[in-house]
């Protein structure tokens, strides 16, 4: 942004969380994972990752507990560990 000042309202920095939030509200249907022959829209990727972290809370898993899961990692998989904040 050559010549602009960064602010509140040009610039927010984006976490994986809020960056996730943005991009179901902003880009909703839209392509986010090509997973094996599915697919899913930003909207589902959200929905997973709230469905996997909830599954993980309810098995008593905490933030910065270390998860451990032994199989090829998969996009499915990767936006369900970011869902958690790890």
């Amino acid at each position: 942004m050559d010549g602009s000042m960064w602010g509140a309202a040009n610039y927010v920095p984006l976490t994986p969380l809020s960056f996730l939030e943005r991009a179901a509200i902003v880009y909703g249907d839209r392509t986010a994972v090509v997973c094996g022959g599915r697919r899913f829209s930003w909207r589902e990727t959200r929905e997973r990752c709230l469905a996997g972290a909830s599954a993980l809370a309810h098995l008593g898993v905490d933030r910065r507990d270390v998860v451990s899961h032994w199989r090829m990692t998969t996009s499915c998989l990767v936006f369900r560990v970011m869902r958690n904040g790890w």
